[in-house]
């Protein structure tokens, strides 16, 4: 085609202004015949490309036998758009591609920045479009709030207009300041001020140690339906006033559902105060607990010293690893259950008091009290809701989740922006057993994020523990939904081994009805005759 056309004025001066519209567009410039076959093609940096000679465009062939100019999506950038115009025996056709991927890559490191954006700035940080709409927004703590997308700010579509910097109040939190900055046409992006002005308040409105709960029901990440059932009954136990008894393994998040439950609750505008009956002696617990008068023992603080029944009083009190706790100190416990009054240490005055006990333990307290090492009595009196929080190896499928949720939280300690995970080593930390559970989960993403040399985490930089617990996979060759889908099955077959075929303990264990699981096996590929599977 070229050599038939090489003497066309037409074409000459097309093919000399190609390189010219290609930077100007921003993507691909191309001569077209007349039925819609490139003749020529250069790239957003005016060079030729030679294997687009001879496709066919179709935005080209439009407008050709139309005679009109037309406007479309691009044929070979998804999400860009392109245009075509006939002159004469041919037809000049642009598109803005590279642009688009240009601007499509720079949202997404703006996206991955916002929550360190919010952090570094001491506030809310959000990207918005050209309408002014929230896109993204995350809170001062680096954590997103998808309650606050959808909001339209007029001074953020008029930064995006003008193509200024727009500086005035925020919208959010009166009394705070907020930037607005556009990045695009399409979209741009703001901070305030809100954490500092925030601080400024409470230091006017709130008592001491009042509300010092860090963790409410939106930091518990979790898509298992064994998780869902702890919330559930989590956030029954939130509405009313009796004790709670919160058990499981170490590192399982017992603490994070005792401070949710006490934010939820009536009294979550009063102190919640915490005790480790694990960490302290015996005496320490007991002064800590109850508190003591002057001289009451040999280093006691001149005018004595209130105990956390009375600076909770009106509140919650959490006892962790009650389990613990001496047999004696059990018994002045279950006293002061019992009357709602302490006696500090050395004093026999009643102090009358109104708590809220939350406990925690990773042993089993019914067990203790029939071998005799927890009081009966006291087990009755505190386990009135029960709530069990499953390891992290009964609860698999929220560990991508969690994973993402680190990747972000750890980030921002660190002060590294890693925000991925290549396909192999996630399937590493699903088929891993997590004996620390959610808190080891934690520290094991920290330690990535401190040797990896880019923004991605990959598998040589878990722990030597974790790695080779999961097929090797070929970060090429999966995504990391397909790495996830296949860490499900092959979670779900060691399972169904591990229970020696039974189907029913086999859900049990995954935290998931029969139903389900059938259901994640058919999706995989197998039925209930599958020779595949181990027999149940």
């Amino acid at each position: 085609m070229m050599s038939e056309t090489a003497g066309d004025p037409l074409l000459q001066v097309l093919l000399a202004a190609l390189p010219l519209i290609a930077r100007i567009t921003g993507g691909n410039a191309l001569v077209a015949d007349r039925a819609g076959v490139k003749i020529f093609t250069v790239d957003h940096e005016g060079r030729e490309v030679p294997t687009e000679q001879g496709i066919v465009h179709e935005l080209s062939r439009k407008a050709a036998a139309t005679g009109q100019p037309v406007f479309g999506p691009s044929q070979r950038h998804p999400g860009a758009h392109a245009w075509a115009m006939p002159l004469g025996d041919y037809v000049l056709a642009a598109s803005n591609g590279e642009r688009t991927a240009r601007e499509s890559q720079l949202r997404a490191s703006l996206q991955a920045a916002i929550p360190l954006i919010a952090k570094v700035a001491g506030g809310e940080a959000v990207i918005f479009d050209q309408a002014g709409r929230r896109l993204m927004s995350a809170l001062s703590d680096g954590t997103t709030d998808p309650s606050r997308l959808g909001g339209v700010s007029e001074s953020s579509r008029r930064a995006i207009e003008t193509g200024r910097p727009n500086i005035s109040p925020s919208t959010s939190v009166a009394g705070a300041i907020a930037v607005r900055i556009p990045i695009t046409r399409e979209f741009g992006f703001g901070f305030n001020n809100a954490l500092a002005v925030q601080k400024e308040q409470k230091l006017l409105e709130e008592m001491k140690r009042r509300q010092p709960t860090r963790y409410s029901w939106d930091h518990i990440v979790s898509q298992s339906r064994a998780m869902h059932t702890a919330l559930a009954m989590a956030r029954r136990a939130a509405a009313t006033q009796s004790p709670v008894w919160i058990y499981g393994e170490t590192g399982t998040g017992k603490e994070l559902f005792a401070q949710a439950i006490h934010s939820a609750s009536l009294r979550r505008d009063r102190p919640f105060l915490a005790i480790n009956c694990a960490a302290l002696p015996a005496n320490l617990v007991e002064s800590n607990l109850f508190g003591y008068v002057e001289g009451a023992f040999t280093g006691a603080r001149k005018g004595g010293q209130a105990g956390v029944f009375e600076e909770a009083n009106g509140g919650t009190l959490l006892l962790d690893e009650i389990s613990e706790m001496d047999l004696g100190l059990q018994a002045k416990l279950l006293r002061v259950l019992q009357e709602r009054e302490v006696c500090r240490i050395g004093s026999t005055r009643p102090i009358p008091v109104d708590v809220r006990i939350i406990c925690t333990t990773n042993r089993d307290l019914g067990l203790m009290a029939q071998q005799g090492k927890f009081r009966e009595d006291l087990f009755y009196r505190l386990n009135v809701v029960d709530i069990p929080v499953p390891p992290l190896r009964e609860r698999r499928e929220d560990i991508p989740s969690l994973v993402e949720h680190f990747l972000t939280t750890c980030s921002l300690r660190v002060g590294r922006l890693v925000v991925r995970i290549e396909p192999a080593a996630m399937s590493q930390l699903v088929a891993y057993d997590w004996p620390g559970n959610v808190r080891e989960l934690q520290n094991c993403v920290e330690r990535a994020i401190n040797l990896v040399e880019e923004d991605i985490v990959l598998t040589r930089h878990l722990p030597p523990r974790v790695v080779g617990t999961a097929p090797a996979i070929t970060p090429a060759a999966l995504t990391l939904d397909e790495a996830i889908r296949q860490a499900e099955r092959d979670v779900i077959l060691q399972t169904i081994k591990d229970v020696g075929g039974n189907r029913a303990r086999a859900a049990s264990r995954l935290g998931i009805s029969v139903t389900t699981l059938w259901r994640k096996l058919r999706e995989h590929g197998y039925e209930a005759s599958d020779t595949a599977l181990p027999p149940s």
